[in-house]
């Protein structure tokens, strides 16, 4: 019969210090493959465990492929294909994370400040909408975001920011990745995108592996100040294998060569004409 000792009060329920112990027994050979295993009511008695208890390890031992059942036989171990030593087969501990460490202002991960943080406004609002909201909360979200959310971030552009917004035009997505991918979708590669410098660094980063040409545009107290910044179009006329400037580029410089070369050529033809004419002679 199966014997063990549990410990109370250790932070792990019954059910997984059962789990744990005949997993490691198996593992280690103590139960060998195709060994019986006392049923869910003989070993809770002899435990002194619920009955619930027992089932619930031995629903988790199945799931993993430890034991399997068999319809009015019981309960085996089943057949593991690698040994383990008892060191590796017993449960291993998460150790904890080294300690973060603490800035004056932390600008690199953009978390709101702890301590002026509304908590407690937070979790009003959690409360009342799981109330209202129900099970509404585990259908699936449209692809475009919650359309509660997206009539109010209209609203909130409409009353703050003067633009007038249909929710339709809004798209709610799962990260500033997945947003700006959309963005360069939309728009297209050929384009060339500004972004803040400084700024989001990430951003860049999304923009470079995309393989978009980038430019960096400087800030001043009203945010973005394009007049102030000098847009460098040297890196966005080069193509992203080499200095070899881009095609429509390479046309207009084509084109305005060959009117200046025109241009030049007819100048100097009329000159030789009016030097070479009879009334240029005879007023000489």
């Amino acid at each position: 019969m199966l014997t063990y000792t549990f410990a109370k009060g250790s932070g792990e329920s019954l059910y997984e210090q059962l789990y744990d112990r005949i997993k490691a027994d198996i593992l280690t050979g103590r139960l060998a493959a195709g060994e019986k295993l006392p049923s869910k009511r003989t070993l809770a008695d002899h435990l002194e465990l619920s009955v619930i208890t027992v089932k619930n390890a031995y629903e988790q031992l199945i799931a993993e492929g430890y034991i399997y059942s068999r319809e009015r036989s019981g309960y085996f171990v089943s057949a593991m294909d690698w040994p383990l030593s008892a060191a590796a087969a017993a449960p291993q501990k998460i150790s904890q994370l080294p300690p973060r460490p603490t800035w004056f202002l932390d600008f690199a991960s953009g978390s709101p400040e702890p301590d002026d943080f509304p908590f407690t406004v937070w979790s009003r609002l959690m409360r009342q909408t799981i109330l209202e909201q129900g099970t509404r909360l585990l259908e699936p979200t449209p692809y475009n975001g919650a359309e509660e959310l997206r009539r109010a971030i209209a609203a909130y552009l409409h009353q703050f920011r003067g633009m007038t917004v249909d929710p339709e035009q809004i798209i709610v997505g799962a990260g500033t990745e997945f947003l700006y991918n959309i963005i360069i979708q939309l728009l297209g590669r050929e384009k060339c995108y500004a972004v803040e410098d400084p700024g989001y660094s990430k951003i860049s980063q999304i923009y470079a592996q995309n393989g978009v040409r980038l430019v960096r545009v400087g800030l001043d107290e009203a945010g973005l100040s394009v007049r102030a910044t000098t847009i460098r179009r040297a890196s966005s006329c080069r193509s992203r294998g080499g200095g070899s400037c881009c095609a429509g580029r390479r046309r207009a410089r084509s084109a305005a060569s060959s009117r200046t070369t025109t241009t030049a050529s007819s100048a100097s033809w009329a000159a030789r004409s009016r030097r070479c004419s009879p009334r240029t002679r005879a007023s000489a």
